[in-house]
C-alpha cells in the first residue's frame, strides 16, 4: 500500500465516507467540481490544490426574476389594496416588499409561490 492509498484510507475514516467516494475525488477533481458546481442548493466554496479556490455564482432563474419584479411592481402600485388582502399579516408596505424579497432570496419557492399567486389572484381592478 502506497502513501496515497493510505492518505485515503485516513481521510475516509476521519470524515466517514466511503473511501471509493474519496479516491474518486482525489482521482478526477475536476469532475468533483463539476458535480458540486451543478447543485444549485449548494454554495460552499470549493479548492483545487493548483487551481485555486472556484465560487459558485447563484443562478437566478429568468422567470423568477420576471415574477418578482411583477409582484413588486403591483405591490407598490396598490399598497393599501394588498395590505387589505393579507388582512393584518403585515403593518405596511414595506414589510410586505421585504417578506417577498426574502422568499425570492432564500430560494422558499413555495412561499414565494405562494405570496405571487395571492398577489396575482387579488389584482386591484380599480387602483388605490
Amino acid at each position: 500500500m502506497n502513501r496515497q492509498d493510505l492518505i485515503i484510507r485516513q481521510i475516509s475514516l476521519n470524515h466517514m465516507i466511503n473511501e471509493r467516494v474519496v479516491r474518486h475525488i482525489v482521482s478526477h477533481p475536476i469532475l468533483f467540481a463539476k458535480q458540486r458546481m451543478a447543485d444549485p442548493n449548494d454554495d460552499r466554496p470549493i479548492r483545487i490544490k493548483y487551481f485555486g479556490t472556484f465560487v459558485q455564482k447563484k443562478i437566478a432563474n429568468k422567470e423568477n426574476v420576471r415574477r418578482l419584479n411583477e409582484v413588486l411592481k403591483l405591490v407598490r402600485l396598490n399598497s393599501t389594496h394588498y395590505l387589505n388582502v393579507f388582512d393584518g399579516l403585515f403593518n405596511d408596505m414595506d414589510e410586505i416588499l421585504k417578506h417577498i424579497r426574502t422568499a425570492f432570496n432564500t430560494r422558499d419557492k413555495e412561499e414565494f409561490d405562494a405570496v405571487y399567486n395571492i398577489i396575482v389572484n387579488n389584482k386591484c381592478k380599480h387602483g388605490d
